[in-house]
């Protein structure tokens, strides 16, 4: 008997609008595009961190904005 997968969840970016992530691409999507380098938050007026730390934040903070349609 084959195990019953979850279908996977897709993910709009709700700063640009690019559509079709999984979990894993829209976490990488946000680093690469909206998140390295940067100084503040895109979501709230966060800033003077790493971008590992921002990714921490945004994925524990902002996870509301990252939500599958």
């Amino acid at each position: 008997m084959a195990a019953c997968k979850s279908p996977e969840m897709n993910y709009t970016c709700e700063i640009c609008g690019l559509e079709g992530f999984n979990d894993e691409e829209m976490r990488s999507h946000m680093v690469l595009y909206h998140l390295q380098g940067a100084a503040s938050c895109p979501f709230c007026d966060l800033g003077e961190i790493s971008p590992a730390e921002m990714l921490v934040h945004v994925n524990s903070a902002h996870l509301d904005y990252l939500t599958p349609r």
